[in-house]
């Protein structure tokens, strides 16, 4: 991809006032060129999955070093697409991954898919809203069915950012535990990797409701008290990658606020 990025120097001047800093294109258009069909020339799509790794990196480097969020500088149609892109390569990723480089992908478009989900109030909007690519159900049951622990960590993680402030924060919390709860049930047949990805997802949720303003729905208390209670079972669990989930999923849910 280092083609790419040379075609957009060759019509974009560095500042060289700033010494030491890494010169980057600007972040519209890298997408632009990265991310839209072409027929002379290939796009992210065509890349092998290291190339749409370092791809991916580079890209949310260009937002974040420009400072943007919120899309109110002009970026909200580019962050928009990224964050299409983000989702299109977790969901292919969401099968059964060996190790190597498409697991690598998968991990990273995850990690990338959270920090732009807590940094852009824009990418937040796109993401609840009625063009969304990623359904907020959808987003918490690949939390916890991805096929490698990172990206289900990550995911999580972007899940929580979308809850805070979010006007049906108990509805989708509720949703999400739920889930989580039929995967920590350890007297019931449980496959390991869905119940350390329920044990993240909860304690992401979790700490946000108990953050949050109060609430009183006396059906939602009482699933709060389960999956804690869960959790606190499973930190006992035989299955040492189970218990350790756990036990950072009640570290995660009952830790202070910053």
């Amino acid at each position: 991809f280092g083609w790419a990025d040379g075609a957009l120097k060759k019509g974009w001047k560095a500042d060289k006032a700033v010494s030491g800093l890494v010169a980057r294109p600007p972040f519209r258009d890298l997408v632009g060129l990265l991310f839209s069909p072409h027929k002379s020339r290939p796009t992210f799509w065509n890349f092998g999955p290291t190339s749409k790794s370092k791809t991916l990196k580079f890209a949310l480097a260009c937002l974040l070093s420009e400072g943007a969020g919120g899309g109110g500088d002009g970026n909200g149609p580019a962050e928009a697409v990224l964050c299409d892109a983000l989702v299109k390569t977790i969901k292919e990723g969401g099968v059964s991954t060996q190790p190597g480089p498409a697991s690598i992908l998968l991990d990273d478009a995850a990690a990338c898919l959270s920090t732009l989900a807590g940094f852009s109030d824009g990418v937040k909007a796109h993401l609840k809203g009625p063009e969304t690519p990623l359904r907020f159900q959808e987003m918490a049951t690949l939390a916890i069915s991805l096929p490698n622990s990172l990206a289900r960590k990550n995911l999580s993680s972007g899940l929580a950012s979308l809850l805070v402030g979010d006007g049906q924060v108990h509805e989708k919390a509720r949703l999400a535990l739920e889930l989580a709860k039929g995967k920590l049930d350890f007297a019931k047949i449980f496959h390991a990797s869905n119940a350390h990805g329920a044990a993240l997802l909860s304690g992401c949720v979790l700490k946000v409701l108990l953050d949050g303003a109060s609430f009183e729905d006396p059906a939602l208390l009482e699933l709060v008290r389960v999956v804690l209670g869960l959790l606190g079972q499973g930190v006992l669990h035989s299955d040492q990658y189970v218990s350790v989930a756990c036990a950072v999923g009640l570290e995660t849910a009952l830790s202070a606020p910053p």
